[in-house]
């Protein structure tokens, strides 16, 4: 990196720390924001996720639910392998305002602030959301937008990380969507 490119980068490092800061709301916020971070945690998603789609399987549910519960458990995987791969390879700091209070993070990723994975995954679901129940695209909308600002408002993230949250998350939607019918087949005759 050149010496000019190094200060326009230097330059965008701390406007991005200076409006990531200007968000973060006072600790007594806290346990609101907590609440926003626990609905999107991923092992509660794979753990429940998980276990409704054996159940979906199992009990041979509706061929389109066992589909869409394919598709869910596929997505909070890659979602999760996605996320914790490009926190690893950029390895940013979190922010000075961040409190290390975090309960079931992956001790190697989750010390990296970039990207957001609440806000990559509350964006994947929004996706997911939107496609299987298109009459509550507004929440698939807005949920991740919410997830995305809290996250910044915590102090867990600073702006471009939540940035690159909603974009990675809507990508992985996106993917996970293309998974064809012919995996549900056959998830079907692995649990007949």
């Amino acid at each position: 990196m050149s010496q000019e490119d190094e200060d326009w980068f230097d330059i965008l490092m701390r406007v991005d720390e200076n409006i990531s800061g200007a968000i973060v709301l006072p600790l007594r916020a806290r346990p609101l924001l907590k609440v926003i971070e626990y609905a999107v945690h991923g092992f509660p998603w794979i753990i429940v996720s998980s276990i409704t789609a054996v159940f979906a399987y199992a009990y041979r549910w509706n061929e389109n639910v066992q589909y869409g519960l394919l598709v869910l458990n596929i997505g909070l995987l890659v979602d999760l392998a996605a996320v914790g791969l490009v926190k690893i390879i950029v390895q940013r700091e979190r922010p000075v305002e961040n409190v290390d209070d975090q309960v079931f993070e992956a001790p190697i990723a989750d010390q990296y602030s970039f990207p957001s994975g609440h806000t990559s995954r509350a964006t994947m679901l929004g996706v997911l959301l939107s496609y299987f129940f298109p009459r509550l695209t507004p929440i698939g909308v807005v949920f991740p937008l919410m997830v995305a600002y809290s996250r910044v408002a915590m102090g867990r993230h600073y702006f471009t990380d939540v940035i690159g949250g909603l974009t990675l998350g809507g990508l992985l939607g996106g993917l996970v969507l293309l998974t064809p019918m012919v995996v549900n087949r056959w998830m079907k005759k692995l649990f007949s």
